[in-house]
């Protein structure tokens, strides 16, 4: 320690020493001085002790850690019981990538074990999500010779990943989606890769499951010419072709799908079918089995189109329909009437419709005892075909999902006032934008009306659990803050507390409301609020398409 001094007061401040003062303040620092330099040798001795005790200590933690990984319980599972982990660990919401970093290519990179169990359980690479790199890339993120390269030498990757893949399903029941596009509409396809990808595919038909392809029409028609007893277990088939770009064309030749025996399949129940340029109710289907249904026209051929008339015959003969998705196309054809007669589907559960002309007509046929969802779309907001169909299905329907922009500020009331059951409303956009005028939003004074009510009107979805708003945002921040708090603390007056809020704000964020509505969320409120525009998928990336072509995402019928 430093002993007393005159010069304590002056310490910490600007004070200059004489040179007197200098020779004194040397004099009473040099003893200290020197008990530091004794102090600092004293802690180097002790680091280095403490740097050899380390060493020692990882050598001896190493040496018990091999024999401690002996004892792990892992070791000690049985291999069954192992692979019915592994299979637990496959995506569940789409069918595997081939990507290192997910089950079930991950699980062959963590030990040689583990690899050699993984290689031997079939059923852990039953499902599989293949996309086929486009050899023209749009994003200008590669230059091009330097993408092309990369392109072909993925593909040829791919392709031989996938016949591995392929052979070690043993006798598994196959789900297999495929993706094909190409980013460029003028470029020609390069349809002998292609071919060469669906021909890997098709050579395990025997043991389709489910196989979804989002592709040219010239890739998808090659599984035509396969029969039914060459695809005894499928159940889903899943078409989605390139919308072609043109002028409308009639009286096509084009009949493969028309005259294809896989449609024939015994147990087939669940069929999609997007931009095919046939008509759709002459397929050779067992449509009495059939229990889930999507079909979106062809725009460009008329034989593609899906008219009123369609899908009254549809509706008839798919009397076993449980979901189903229809895209009634903008073109009317003069005769073109719904047929006559009752309609009834007394197991559809989700109807989902997406319309440019007046079906008001064709809805008022159709007796839907348990139906509990409806999605509704249309680009022409002189249309009263909704409303007409919640009026007489408001007290079953618990989910309505409709793009807000198609419908004026009173239409949407009116469809609103119909939906006091509802416990899921999702505001989602579809289309190019607004088609009504003046457009419906959903603004301070509407939020307020759904979720809590206002002074002057009662609460408009009383029972509502889930509220998604990703289009028509304009309410504000603030607004969400004090509906999702009053919500919160309605369950004591007999209103539903909301469990999920979903909200995509076109802008940025103007404030944080999630630190006063942190305990609400500790206590099980789901929230997710966004703010920034989603990026574009790589081009090279084994995911992309994904949400166009797997098992679940596909399908409308899939929460």
């Amino acid at each position: 320690m430093i002993e007393p001094s005159p010069f304590v007061a002056q310490c910490g401040t600007n004070y200059v020493p004489t040179d007197d003062e200098i020779t004194q303040i040397e004099t009473l620092i040099q003893k200290p001085t020197l008990q530091l330099e004794q102090l600092e040798t004293r802690m180097e001795a002790m680091r280095s002790m403490l740097k050899q005790l380390e060493l020692e200590h990882e050598v001896l933690l190493c040496a018990i850690q091999r024999y401690r990984a002996l004892l792990s319980p892992m070791r000690r599972i049985p291999v069954d019981i192992l692979q019915e982990i592994f299979i637990y660990c496959v995506p569940s919401e789409h069918n595997a990538s081939m990507c290192a970093v997910e089950a079930p290519v991950l699980l062959t990179q963590i030990c040689s074990s583990w690899r050699q169990i993984a290689l031997r359980t079939p059923r852990l690479w039953a499902t599989i999500h293949i996309t086929i790199p486009p050899k023209i890339e749009s994003s200008n993120s590669y230059p091009d010779a330097e993408y092309l390269l990369m392109a072909n030498h993925l593909s040829e990757l791919r392709l031989a990943a996938v016949h591995k893949w392929l052979r070690r399903t043993g006798a598994s029941p196959l789900f297999i989606s495929l993706v094909d596009w190409e980013t460029s509409p003028t470029h020609r396809h390069d349809s002998k890769l292609s071919n060469r990808f669906i021909d890997c595919v098709v050579a395990y038909s025997a043991k389709w499951k489910e196989i979804s392809i989002a592709a040219s029409i010239s890739t998808t028609n090659r599984i035509t010419h396969l029969s039914a007893s060459e695809v005894p277990l499928l159940e889903s088939l899943k078409i989605k072709c390139g919308r072609m770009r043109g002028t409308v064309t009639t009286n096509s030749k084009n009949h493969v799908w028309m005259n294809s025996g896989l449609l024939r399949a015994p147990h087939l129940t669940e069929v999609a079918f997007t931009h095919l340029n046939e008509d759709i109710t002459q397929f050779p289907i067992n449509w009495s089995q059939i229990t889930r249904l999507w079909l979106d026209g062809n725009p460009t051929e008329r034989n593609g189109w899906i008219t009123i008339s369609k899908v009254t015959r549809l509706m008839k003969a798919c009397h076993s329909l449980t979901s189903c998705r229809f895209e009634v196309d903008q073109r009317e054809i003069v005769g073109d009437d719904a047929e006559p007669g009752i309609i009834s589907l007394p197991f559809l559960d989700t109807l989902s419709l997406y319309v440019a002309v007046d079906i008001s007509g064709m809805l008022g046929q159709l007796n839907l005892p348990v139906l509990r969802k409806i999605e509704y779309h249309t680009s022409h907001h002189r249309n009263p075909s909704l409303l007409s169909l919640l009026s007489r299905t408001t007290s079953n329907v618990q989910c309505l999902v409709i793009d807000v922009r198609s419908f004026t500020p009173n239409d949407l009331l009116k469809c609103l006032l119909c939906c006091s059951f509802l416990r899921s409303m999702r505001f989602q956009p579809y289309g190019a934008g607004a088609v009504a005028d003046p457009t419906a939003r959903i603004d301070d004074s509407l939020l307020r009306r759904m979720i809590t009510g206002d002074a002057t009107n009662d609460c408009l979805l009383p029972r509502l659990e889930e509220f998604e708003c990703r289009t028509a945002v304009a309410f504000s921040d603030s607004s969400l803050l004090d509906c999702i708090l009053s919500n919160q603390g309605g369950g004591a007056m007999g209103k539903t507390v909301l469990k999920h809020v979903s909200v995509f704000f076109n802008r940025p964020r103007k404030i944080d409301i999630l630190p006063e509505i942190t305990p609400h969320i500790i206590a099980g409120l789901k929230l997710k609020l966004e703010y920034a525009p989603r990026s574009i998928d790589d081009p090279l990336s084994l995911k992309r398409g994904i949400g166009n072509a797997s098992v679940n995402k596909w399908t409308p019928w899939s929460d």
